[in-house]
């Protein structure tokens, strides 16, 4: 069964009907590299292990060149962004809470729910997912659609509130628009129904 990052998942949602079966097309078949694996390690260094950020973003400049095909630079350039919003933020760094996989309802793909770190307040705690792509662009109903995911997989019980960082647009999503849970059922409906076309 294939197995998306969070962000990909958000691509397939955000994508034109042409590029999510090309994107469905290239998750169908094995091999394959994580582009932005180094950025994720480089937030992990951050937060989880206590790491500077200068130190953090040496490690993503020295894993981006070594494990990286095609621009590199992407990688430091959204750890800068990321960094940068995320130090202005009111709270402390933190890693995420326990990661996992979500599994679609057919069991015809899975997503890897490992939000990027978490913000703790004084009375909240901010679980912050980042979309680092540049392209398709986030709406506003499909970076709800991601938040509803995540609350499904955490629980709506849960004392998280799920936020998504577009980090080109420097934009953070905090709520579900009115649509975005009838978009993400028709959205995974149709996700299911490439992947099954590339059995």
């Amino acid at each position: 069964m294939p197995v998306l990052h969070f962000s990909t998942f958000l691509k397939l949602l955000s994508s034109s009907t042409g590029d999510r079966i090309r994107t469905i097309s290239k998750y169908s078949q094995p091999g394959g590299m994580d582009y932005w694996r180094p950025l994720r390690a480089g937030l992990t260094q951050l937060t989880l292990h206590g790491t500077s950020a200068a130190d953090a973003r040496q490690y993503v400049e020295d894993n981006a060149f070594t494990n990286v095909r095609g621009n590199p630079e992407n990688c430091i350039d959204r750890f800068d962004k990321i960094s940068t919003w995320a130090a202005k933020q009111s709270g402390n760094l933190a890693d995420s809470p326990q990661r996992g996989v979500w599994t679609s309802p057919n069991e015809l793909f899975s997503v890897h729910i490992e939000p990027d770190f978490t913000i703790l307040g004084r009375d909240n705690a901010r679980v912050v997912s980042c979309y680092p792509t540049d392209a398709p662009q986030l709406s506003r109903d499909t970076a709800g659609s991601g938040i509803i995911l995540l609350r499904r997989f955490y629980g709506e019980a849960s004392n998280y509130s799920f936020q998504i960082y577009d980090v080109n647009r420097n934009r953070c999503y905090k709520s579900p628009t009115n649509i975005s849970e009838s978009l993400l059922t028709a959205d995974i409906d149709d996700i299911e129904r490439h992947f099954r076309a590339n059995q």
